[in-house]
């Protein structure tokens, strides 16, 4: 079992049963120490290689999301700071210049 993130705050919880009968292990991983550890390594490479593999063959998604011009930034924030606590979609801000027409 992979997890990854942990933003729920929530303990991850498995049946006994499945560890017993379907012989599951359980392994923490902290991506910041492995990303720093690996900073220029073959297999930081490999990886980035192998997840754009997922994402040109469909095996991998990326989540809802929004392209947001940097100027619109104040109303990215404040949709993400709703009562619920949830926007519903990620947002990018798109720091690209803009062309201004003469």
């Amino acid at each position: 079992m992979v997890t990854y993130g942990g933003m729920s705050r929530e303990p991850v919880t498995i049946p006994t049963s499945s560890f017993i009968f379907k012989d599951i292990t359980l392994k923490g991983f902290w991506m910041t120490r492995w990303s720093n550890d690996n900073t220029c390594s073959e297999a930081r490479k490999q990886m980035l290689d192998d997840l754009m593999c997922f994402m040109h063959d469909g095996r991998l998604k990326a989540p809802n999301h929004k392209l947001v011009s940097i100027r619109d930034f104040r109303d990215a924030l404040a949709n993400t700071m709703n009562p619920q606590g949830f926007a519903g979609c990620k947002y990018i801000f798109d720091m690209r210049l803009e062309e201004q027409s003469c």
